[in-house]
């Protein structure tokens, strides 16, 4: 099972978990502001995705203790 590797250590099975779940991450870090004009741009939050990466990371590696 790819968690219980990336648990027992496997650091190939952990990147994969990470860049399975990017695009989720991403998307629950980006927030939408409004220019001069006000037109909308999408932006991530870099320190959000951060932190829901290293909260995905501790899941796996505690969450079955």
């Amino acid at each position: 099972d790819l968690i219980e590797k990336a648990r027992a250590g496997d650091e190939d099975a952990l990147s994969f978990i990470l860049k399975y779940y990017n695009r989720k991450i991403s998307a629950l870090s980006t927030y939408t502001i409004l220019d001069k004009e006000g037109v909308a741009h999408k932006k991530i939050d870099e320190d959000m995705k951060a932190q829901l990466h290293m909260t995905l990371v501790y899941a796996i590696k505690i969450g079955g203790k």
